[in-house]
């Protein structure tokens, strides 16, 4: 019977021991707890991306002509960036090079305004690759906030599609630089462009039977299958299903 009396005094103890420690710890465990909730608010991912990043139009066909911007959101202390981006050469070529209005914030001249409104460059068509770059000039601080690095004007050379990739790796890749030199992570989101006609799954610019048997025989699928065709996935979410099959169905017998 004592020992059993030890042990309810020994859990008694501990109880109340325990709630010391709450009532103790609770102001620091709450005092932790706002900060991280208040950081996590707070914080942002600076992000490099492509502006509009889908461009999906039938009609800018081989002549045409579109702009993309390279824009940058949630940056601190921007001073200098590097923007490097690739494309399918078959179907775009760059035809204007347009220096974006974030840097241009800056107390001091950037370096396209030195120029005459030209952005450093290094662009080779036949090769789908770009190196765009530019810098605060001076001892100043960097830009924060969001806007347009660049904005690229493509020609449209071909019927087809292509991505418009942003390269992060590679002895030239994107890159930020704050006014210290010191390297700015990001993410990035790449673009896509394309002058087909939805459901023109063998590119021979129109949407008929031949078509129709790719089609059939990639539904059902998702990516990664053995079956699975992205030119059958019309709405682009990983799938062909029958939201894809509406889209071909509305299509069918439409040609360029």
């Amino acid at each position: 019977m004592g020992s059993v009396n030890n042990v309810k005094v020994k859990l008694l103890l501990l109880l109340s021991l325990l709630g010391i420690l709450l009532v103790i710890s609770a102001p620091v465990v709450t005092s932790i707890f706002v900060n991280l909730m208040s950081s996590s608010a707070t914080s942002s991912t600076t992000t490099v991306f492509v502006d509009p990043s889908n461009v999906i139009n039938k009609t800018l066909q081989a002549g045409s002509k579109f702009t993309v911007h390279v824009n940058v959101s949630d940056v601190n202390d921007l001073f200098t960036w590097q923007v490097n981006m690739s494309w399918d050469s078959s179907i775009l070529n760059v035809s204007r090079i347009i220096p974006g209005e974030f840097l241009a914030r800056a107390d001091n001249q950037t370096s396209s305004e030195a120029l005459g409104g030209v952005v450093i460059n290094s662009t080779d068509n036949a090769q789908g690759y770009g190196l765009f770059a530019e810098s605060i000039l001076g001892d100043v601080a960097g830009i924060n906030g969001n806007g347009s690095l660049v904005s690229i004007e493509f020609l449209v050379v071909d019927y087809g599609w292509t991505d418009l990739n942003i390269t992060v790796s590679g002895t030239l890749p994107t890159m930020l630089l704050d006014s210290e030199g010191g390297t700015i992570t990001y993410n990035k989101t790449d673009g896509y462009f394309s002058n087909k006609l939805l459901g023109d799954i063998d590119d021979d610019v129109d949407v008929d039977f031949d078509d129709f048997i790719l089609f059939a025989a990639s539904y059902g699928t998702s990516v990664g299958e053995p079956f699975y065709n992205p030119e059958a996935d019309l709405d682009n979410d990983d799938d062909v299903d029958f939201d894809d099959f509406i889209i071909f169905a509305a299509n069918y017998g439409t040609s360029i």
